[in-house]
């Protein structure tokens, strides 16, 4: 019980003193810090008052009998005696900073003696500080200036300080020392908006949008943003001109004289991004008369009743120009904003929208649209830019009166679509690569000189945009294949288990085994087949493209899909592509598709995988193991080998038969010779059967390999004569018909003409780089 009586007792004298504490600071006790920092403080009852606190500061001059006063109006200071002007804010906040943090010398400590001996009777400056109400918070009275020492003391008290006599020195400056020479009391980054209003012109406004400079008026069009940040600097950096002539006159009542009343004069507006700061005015009248070659113009600030001098420089001419303002860019659009766009050509209309699922074409027929040039001509929309822009009497027919095209673009800017721009273009000067353009409703009327490479993804047919997939389907739909080309036609169908859903085999001209990699390019082909571009859609055409004699076709089969309910399901359907004859200009292929009358064009790189070879490659194959006798046979050489026995791992020495001279043979050549036989592969058939061509040399070989297996039937392979391309007739048949392929490298022509170069194999008949 003790100890729990101990600790309550300690926890209540705890939180009694935290009671304490707290009561003592809301009193407003000090503690022994804080008094003794007001101790040091000269104008201790500054330590209570914010800066901004602080409404009106007053200078009184006794020697002179002339009196200072300053009031903080709207932010700003404002100078109201002498005159009422406005007042230069940095010298009286430096002011009322130096009076707040004044401090007592350390080494002169206070001074009690006869106040007169120090200039203080009376003081040379008074300087007061108001808040909200009549009576001054502080005043500080000032003397004699010794050295940079200077005596001063507070008003009403006995003691004497000494300061540094640098900190007041402005106290002695003249009145009109204290005015504010800025013009705009703003820094360039601060700014926002600028509006120009001059008589006989039309307003020129200027706004920054997402970083970017915009002009608003007298057009919508995107600003050049070195140019207006060079305009608003020098703006911003307009100072009072020639010191205090500067200030020509005060308390004015009529400004006409000076061009400064509100229909003569030209009016500059900054809007800055800091609220609640308002827009600063600036009123700009006539040219003043010239002070040693130095040109000035009168003005006044809206907010003031004095006239000043001002150096416009190379902003004389501000809002007479607005294209001088105006950026490169044609218009401020967003390609990701984009929502529709509208072409308009005589007798013709495109309309393009963008829907959820891709770009859609309205106008002039209503379907899917291709993308890939929609989306050219909306990120070429975004980044156009005019070299020049031209007055319309610089220009010989322009053809703008009417334009020969015109572009409507909209773009989302918030609940409702906004008409960005409406540009109109007229005639191409190919000499000079530039087509005339100008914006619709420009009050300007400037013409516009834009790259003609823009001219690219413009309309130039009735085809305009369409979709270019002339062919969609499912690779795993189709079931059958024919492909029709130099008169031989090859016919694929599926025939997949279910363990091989997707496997396929050749059904003609011979039945065997595909190049799966060839049937895949050519269905991954037919899943999206694009045309290049269109030609007509007019019936009857197709004999003036060759389609009536095509050089290549392809059909293929689908199968209705298996998902869709029965009541859906169709029959297999038959699709055939027909290839035509060859552009001459383009070296692109007419072709179309059956049951539809549309011409289009197709690259050769596209029709490349329906020249592949679809027969399997593999010719020969069997596993190299087996292998238990090889013979090589050329016209009056002939050459046989066995493998030697009790030789395990690594690769199969092989040695000569008996009674085989082998002199100049490197037999260490043979295991790669029979690897590379065990799984042969060519490039294209000749033939898949049928006899041998007389061309191919196949009747009498110029080089026979025989390969006997452990346990199954032999291997042949002939090679017969060089093609003119360098390939080999090559045949694995044993008669005298059969299938004809190619064999292609130097390995296998050096491998044939060994032993007429005088009986020696290349060093590695069958290496990589070969």
């Amino acid at each position: 019980m003790k100890r729990h009586h101990a600790t309550f007792v300690l926890l209540s004298l705890f939180f009694t003193g935290l009671l304490v504490l707290w009561w003592t600071d809301y009193a407003g006790y000090k503690n022994s810090d804080e008094v003794r920092v007001r101790q040091e403080r000269i104008l201790p009852a500054l330590m209570d008052v914010k800066p901004g606190e602080i409404r009106r500061v007053e200078i009184s001059r006794t020697q002179e009998g002339d009196r200072i006063a300053f009031e903080r109006r709207d932010g700003r200071w404002q100078m109201v005696k002498p005159v009422d002007a406005g007042a230069d804010p940095m010298r009286i906040e430096a002011l009322i900073r130096n009076l707040m943090n004044l401090r007592k010398s350390p080494d002169a400590g206070t001074i009690r003696e006869s106040p007169s001996r120090f200039g203080l009777a009376p003081p040379a400056e008074v300087v007061r500080l108001y808040g909200a109400g009549n009576d001054p918070v502080a005043a500080l009275e000032f003397g004699k200036v010794v050295r940079e020492r200077r005596y001063c003391r507070p008003s009403g008290r006995e003691g004497i300080e000494v300061v540094d006599a640098r900190l007041f020195q402005e106290l002695d400056a003249p009145a009109n020392d204290w005015r504010d020479k800025t013009v705009f009391s703003l820094s360039s980054f601060q700014v926002t908006g600028l509006t120009v209003t001059r008589p006989g012109h039309p307003e020129l406004r200027i706004g920054r949008e997402e970083g970017h400079w915009k002009l608003m008026r007298p057009l919508d069009a995107p600003a050049d943003d070195e140019k207006v940040e060079g305009v608003v600097a020098e703006l911003v950096a307009l100072r009072v001109a020639e010191g205090d002539h500067g200030f020509v006159a005060d308390d004015v009542k009529d400004f006409v004289p000076y061009g400064l009343d509100d229909t003569s004069a030209m009016k500059i507006e900054l809007v800055p991004n800091t609220r609640p700061t308002k827009p600063q005015l600036l009123f700009v009248g006539k040219d003043a008369p010239v002070i040693d070659d130095r040109h000035y113009a009168y003005a006044r600030r809206a907010d003031q009743d004095d006239v000043i001098l001002i150096d416009l420089k190379d902003q004389r001419d501000l809002g007479t120009r607005p294209n001088a303002l105006r950026g490169q860019r044609v218009a401020d659009i967003n390609p990701r904003r984009v929502e529709s766009i509208r072409i308009e050509q005589p007798g013709r209309v495109f309309e393009l929208t963008r829907t959820p699922t891709g770009w859609k074409l309205v106008q002039p027929t209503e379907g899917k649209a291709d993308t890939a040039s929609v989306q050219a001509l909306v990120l070429r929309l975004g980044e156009l830019r005019a070299s020049e822009f031209l007055e319309p009497e610089a220009v010989v027919q322009p053809d703008l009166e009417p334009p020969l095209m015109t572009l409507e673009v909209k773009q989302a800017t918030g609940p409702k679509d906004k008409v960005v721009t409406r540009l109109q273009l007229g005639r191409h000067d190919a000499l000079r690569k530039t087509v005339y353009a100008r914006i619709e409703g420009d009050p300007t009327r400037a013409i516009l000189a834009i790259p003609d490479n823009f001219l690219e993804v413009l309309p130039k047919d009735a085809f305009a945009f369409r979709d270019r997939s002339v062919a969609s389907l499912s690779p795993a739909q189709v079931s059958r294949l024919t492909i029709t080309r130099g008169g031989r036609t090859v016919v694929l169908a599926v025939a997949g288990s279910s363990d091989q859903p997707n496997h396929w085999r050749m059904l003609g001209p011979v039945e065997a085994p595909t190049n799966d990699e060839a049937v895949t390019s050519a269905l991954t082909l037919l899943s999206d087949l694009r045309a290049e571009s269109f030609i007509s859609d007019a019936p009857g055409e197709a004999k003036a493209f060759g389609l009536d004699a095509p050089t290549l076709s392809v059909s293929w089969t689908t199968e209705p899909d298996s998902a869709a309910p029965k009541t859906a399901q169709t029959a297999p359907k038959t699709t055939t592509l027909r290839v035509g004859s060859k552009d001459p200009r383009t070296g692109s292929f007419f072709a179309s598709l059956t049951g539809q009358p549309l011409i289009f064009t197709l690259k050769p790189s596209t029709l490349l995988p329906f020249e592949a070879e679809f027969h399997t490659p593999r010719v020969l194959s069997f596993p190299a193991g087996k292998a238990e006798r090889l013979v090589l046979r050329w016209p009056g050489r002939r050459l046989s080998f066995v493998p030697q026995p009790g030789v395990r791992g690594g690769p199969t020495k092989w040695r000569p038969e008996p009674g085989i001279d082998i002199s100049g043979f490197d037999l260490s050549r043979l295991d790669p010779l029979v690897s590379d036989l065990s799984r042969l592969k060519t490039q294209r058939f000749d033939q898949y059967d049928g006899a041998f061509p007389a061309e191919s040399g196949l009747s009498s070989p110029r080089l026979a390999i025989e390969v006997d297996l452990s346990g199954q039937a032999p291997r042949e392979l002939r090679v017969g004569n060089t093609r003119t391309d360098g390939t080999l007739f090559a045949t694995t048949a044993t008669g005298s018909s059969g299938p004809v392929f190619f064999l292609a490298g130097p390995a296998w022509t050096s491998l044939v003409d060994a032993f007429s170069r005088g009986g020696e194999l290349p060093t590695d008949v069958f290496a990589p780089g070969s």
